[in-house]
């Protein structure tokens, strides 16, 4: 099949692209986007390379599908193709930004107050756009009616949805979701402008979200723009296999309209849930940023979520390697089958009502974890040394990762402008304070307790249904 559509392109573009050249020197050492065949120049002999590597008769080198690489997917296929030729038609010295489709060969799909017309090759039916083929589209405009962009692509097609939101506002009064993935190999959103999706249906349905999708989903790095996503009673995004967080400035708030009745979640998937880029901001009723049945991964990119539930849940595993991370729960970091481990690079503030729920952990050295015994109102700021972390709700217990912290800082905490000594044993009970400058990271090896004074001493780490581990 990618044969097949890679043919069609080519002949409907040889006769304009063999007579197309935009020569850009670059260095060897370089890696130069749209250089296919990596001769430190972008030319028309490039689309020749690529054209060769498509259909199969000549492989690019390594550099060369490094650099054919046009949006950045890590694959190498027809829209690279597309890519690279309107560049050089172009000719404007730039190649197109990792993931951001050709304006030229993008559909448009435009919405208009009660009504939505779209190029040829997307199906309208009312309010309803259904995509029905891998390829590019471009959303515009505002409805004041409800309406939904359905994708749903054959088996046989494996090639990505690419979709850019640019300047879209979508408000359902159903439980019909405004982006709905019945099957695609990969749908990619690219977020442009200020968009806005929203749902006010009052009654969760178990099979509804703003954004619903049965396969992979991912916000593109090349996002410039933002998304904010409303909900009452529905999901915001949800995921029947992996969302991955790549880029842009997303905003999602659930029981939008504040009725405290409506607990639901902000993003969940089935698959892995990651964040590697981009701003994500949540304020919601129900869990934050949720994988039921895989794990939480968070490598780069900045979230702050305040959640009703679990601020940030992976059922098999949340690992964090990177990122700048707020996450404020009644229950902060939860792990119910699996292990939590924060590495040294990762800068990560989260705070729990109730408790951090984990199986097992692994920790760096540096990474301070208390148990206060009591509800602190948000308005007591934990400091360390003068640096300040803000709760954005109630808590009882706090755990602190943070790379630019000095070793006197991390000695030197206060809580409401009390030292956490006089602090953390307001209750009565005898809880820890793990502050481990110096020494190995920690890992729920070093100490392992059954006792119920343990379970109240171990800094929040309440197992589900398995072994107490607390470190002493």
């Amino acid at each position: 099949m990618k044969n097949n559509i890679v043919r069609k392109i080519c002949a409907g573009t040889a006769a304009l692209t063999l007579c197309t050249s935009a020569v850009i020197p670059a260095s060897a050492a370089e890696v130069l986007t749209g250089d296919a065949d990596a001769n430190g120049v972008i030319q028309s002999l490039d689309l020749v390379a690529l054209k060769a590597h498509l259909l199969d008769t000549e492989a690019l080198s390594e550099a060369g599908r490094a650099n054919a690489d046009m949006n950045g997917d890590k694959e190498i296929n027809a829209l690279d193709y597309i890519l690279l030729k309107s560049f050089l038609v172009n000719g404007n010295g730039k190649p197109a930004e990792p993931g951001t489709p050709s304006e030229t060969d993008s559909v448009k799909i435009t919405l208009a107050g009660t009504s939505v017309t779209a190029d040829e090759g997307v199906t309208v039916e009312g309010t309803k756009v259904t995509i029905s083929k891998s390829g590019s589209y471009t959303v515009t405009g505002a409805m004041t009616a409800d309406a939904s962009i359905i994708v749903n692509t054959a088996e046989t097609d494996a090639e990505s949805v690419e979709i850019t939101l640019d300047g879209v506002t979508m408000k359902n009064s159903t439980d019909t979701p405004c982006i709905m993935v019945e099957n695609a190999d990969k749908t990619k959103i690219t977020l442009t402008g200020e968009n806005s999706l929203s749902n006010t249906f009052d009654a969760a349905e178990a099979n509804s979200a703003v954004i619903y999708a049965k396969d992979d989903i991912t916000f593109t790095k090349s996002s410039s723009g933002s998304l904010q996503l409303e909900t009452n009673a529905q999901t915001g995004i949800y995921c029947n296999n992996d969302i991955k967080f790549n880029g842009g400035k997303i905003e999602i708030k659930t029981d939008a309209a504040d009725s405290g009745l409506c607990k639901a979640d902000a993003v969940k998937a089935k698959g892995d849930v990651e964040l590697a880029g981009g701003e994500l901001y949540i304020n919601s009723a129900g869990d934050g940023f949720k994988s039921s049945k895989q794990a939480a991964v968070i490598s780069g990119g900045k979230a702050v979520i305040k959640s009703g539930k679990d601020a940030v849940q992976g059922e098999t595993a949340i690992t964090v390697t990177g990122g700048d991370i707020i996450a404020c729960g009644d229950r902060g970091l939860a792990v119910p089958a699996g292990t939590l481990e924060i590495s040294a690079d990762a800068k990560i503030f989260a705070t729990a009502t109730e408790g951090l729920v984990v199986n097992d952990f692994k920790l760096d050295k540096n990474v301070i974890f208390a148990w206060l015994g009591d509800i602190h109102p948000k308005t007591e700021i934990i400091s360390l040394d003068g640096k300040v972390y803000t709760p954005l709700k109630k808590y009882m217990s706090f755990l602190i990762n943070d790379p630019s912290l000095t070793a006197e800082q991390r000695k030197n905490i206060t809580v409401g402008g009390k030292p956490v000594t006089e602090v953390i044993n307001t209750s009565g009970e005898v809880s820890l304070l793990p502050v481990n400058t110096g020494a190995d990271p920690v890992s729920s090896t070093d100490k392992v307790s059954e006792t119920e004074s343990d379970k109240k001493a171990s800094g929040g780490l309440i197992a589900a249904g398995s072994t107490v581990k607390t470190v002493k």
